[in-house]
């Protein structure tokens, strides 16, 4: 069954004052949605290859995680209310995992049903045995907090969810502790309708609800 996808709102912080929000909407399946965590699943419509998509890139040490000849067609996407992540889980056309993308991050609002966070600047991509990850942007990190970007204390609150998220990988839990955590196993065949989403740059001096 299909459902009404809240809009989403994930935005991106820039040293020379842009911001970059990608902005997510219409049909999808709501798995998840309460006090902790909203979880939905998406479908792409059009099959993409991985390496030239979203950030992706070819020359990138996370291609080494995954088969750069897979295509992704359908998503899982995770706002975590209380937890300071955002994590994108990608399938291929017969639903198979992909990767992972773990963006450290604010936590999740939610404003009058729509939901926006801040990127924090570290990324974690998974293969899709739940263990193999590469971390990414630590430089970026340490960029950010140096202008005031990012505080002390979000700086410590991502690097302690980093290790929550990393002993979860170690220990071979991480796939299972995300599925439970969803309450349901994806499936695409709940997907038949693509989902849509664009992007926008805003000032620094543009509205959004977390300044």
């Amino acid at each position: 069954m299909m459902d009404k996808l809240p809009h989403t709102f994930y935005r991106r912080r820039f040293v020379d004052g842009r911001h970059h929000v990608f902005h997510s909407y219409g049909f999808g399946r709501v798995v998840r949605n309460d006090a902790e965590l909203l979880v939905y699943d998406w479908s792409l419509g059009t099959p993409q290859r991985i390496t030239d998509t979203l950030g992706w890139g070819s020359d990138a040490p996370r291609t080494r995680l995954f088969d750069q000849r897979a295509s992704r067609a359908f998503g899982r996407s995770w706002w975590w209310r209380s937890r300071p992540l955002n994590i994108t889980s990608m399938y291929d056309e017969r639903g198979n995992l992909i990767v992972q993308r773990i963006d450290f991050a604010s936590k999740a609002m939610d404003i009058s049903g729509s939901f926006y966070q801040t990127d924090l600047y570290l990324d974690c991509f998974v293969a899709a045995n739940g263990t193999t990850h590469v971390v990414e942007d630590e430089d970026e990190v340490i960029e950010a907090e140096e202008v005031g970007l990012l505080s002390q204390a979000q700086r410590v609150m991502i690097e302690t969810e980093l290790d929550t998220v990393r002993n979860l990988l170690r220990n071979g839990t991480w796939l299972s502790w995300l599925e439970a955590a969803a309450g349901a196993p994806f499936d695409r065949t709940f997907l038949p309708k693509a989902r849509n989403y664009d992007g926008f740059w805003q000032s620094r001096a543009s509205y959004w609800p977390e300044d």
